[in-house]
């Protein structure tokens, strides 16, 4: 398939992007940002993208690549919601 095919295929592609973003992300807001912001990245870079492999696996690399470089924000947002102090309902 060429590069310019990309905007043809992607709709069929959807659901099974969804369900990968779902497994890494293990929520179904942030799968749905991610898939989003994957199809932004290739359709914009479609020029840019291997002309060797497929679709699919562009897509599942672009997603991956996005989940990874989130994570790292995450971490730190879970991090610092354990470190917030804990209040007793106890007054004193």
């Amino acid at each position: 398939m060429q590069c310019m095919d990309l905007p043809l295929v992607l709709p069929d592609m959807l659901p099974q992007l969804w369900s990968f973003a779902l497994r890494l992300t293990e929520s179904e807001y942030e799968a749905e940002e991610l898939v989003h912001r994957a199809c932004v990245r290739a359709l914009d870079d479609t020029p840019a993208l291997p002309r060797d492999a497929s679709h699919l696996d562009q897509m599942y690399s672009i997603i991956y690549s996005l989940w990874r470089r989130q994570q790292p924000a995450h971490a730190r947002q879970r991090n610092a919601a354990k470190q917030l102090p804990q209040y007793s309902h106890q007054w004193r």
